[in-house]
């Protein structure tokens, strides 16, 4: 099992997109405790090595975050000296809404086939994105005030949904008979 996941590791290498090469790992891994079930296998490795397979998926998420999300994020963060003049926030907006939109498009075809683990996915991101976007606009309205209104392109709901809608499995309908 250990030189599968060395495997899975090296594999993970040939993807140009890091983030993807996380969401590739998480997906194996994922798969590889879903198929063990309770097989004796299973039964061999022990609730430790599972225990173990969760830790490294969760491990994978996480940098699937830094990979993916952590530039927005420090995009967004409020330093102590605040948020800045007006036309850095609306830059810093802009830019947001552009690392959004390429998420979107990049990820639109990417695929996590485990139900949980997609929904575990999506609320971690979720998790790790809305506070601290939210956060911000709060901030912005109270110090810029109306300035703002024409400048934010999508509420905190917005950007909930947009990751909400990553990695959906598309299944095709047979046509009828």
């Amino acid at each position: 099992m250990e030189r599968l996941n060395q495997n899975l590791e090296e594999k993970s290498r040939a993807y140009d997109n890091e983030a993807l090469s996380f969401v590739f790992l998480m997906n194996n891994g994922q798969y590889i405790v879903d198929k063990l079930g309770s097989s004796e296998l299973k039964m061999m490795l022990g609730n430790e090595w599972i225990r173990g397979q969760h830790s490294k998926i969760r491990q994978w998420l996480g940098m699937y975050h830094k990979r993916c999300w952590a530039k927005m994020i420090a995009l967004i963060q409020i330093s102590s000296e605040g948020l800045g003049s007006v036309l850095a926030v609306k830059s810093k907006l802009k830019y947001f809404n552009t690392y959004l939109q390429d998420i979107r498009t990049e990820q639109k075809g990417w695929v996590i086939l485990n139900d949980q683990l997609r929904d575990k996915i999506r609320s971690s991101t979720v998790d790790y994105v809305i506070p601290t976007y939210s956060s911000f606009l709060e901030r912005a309205r109270r110090e810029l005030g109306r300035r703002m209104d024409n400048t934010v392109k999508h509420s905190p709901d917005d950007v909930e949904a947009c990751i909400r809608e990553l990695f959906v499995v598309v299944t095709r309908q047979k046509p009828p008979r």
